[in-house]
């Protein structure tokens, strides 16, 4: 991550869902204020986001915001994605996992867990 978007992490970070904080030390070293939030792991401050719809942050109050294969984990990810964008006074970093990649290919091989669903009848 921080090889890859290291010009982003810059100034001051949050990291949501940061679990055992692997950015912290690094990022730390190198002068940038790092701030980890997540529900579980090493934290700076646990936060549930499926029990709130506003991070306890100021407007604009991180540079950089992170947020790496969090949001479909939780069920108000639209408005927690609204805050990562508050609170983030120049960047937003969002990875969100691709469900799809490589599935026509398992389809047509009869592959994987997949269903079928329809309207529910009358």
């Amino acid at each position: 991550m921080a090889a890859r978007f290291g010009d982003f992490l810059v100034e001051s970070v949050l990291d949501v869902g940061c679990y055992e904080a692997p950015l912290r030390e690094r990022l730390t070293n190198a002068g940038v204020r790092y701030f980890g939030v997540d529900i579980a792991g090493s934290p700076d401050q646990r936060i549930d986001l499926e029990k709130t719809d506003r991070l306890p942050f100021d407007d604009g109050q991180f540079h950089t915001v992170m947020c790496i294969e969090v949001l479909e984990h939780i069920d108000n990810c639209h408005a927690i994605f609204d805050e990562l964008l508050r609170v983030a006074s120049h960047y937003a970093l969002v990875s969100l996992p691709n469900c799809w990649q490589g599935a026509r290919t398992r389809i047509e091989r009869g592959q994987g867990d997949f269903a079928h669903y329809g309207l529910p009848t009358e």
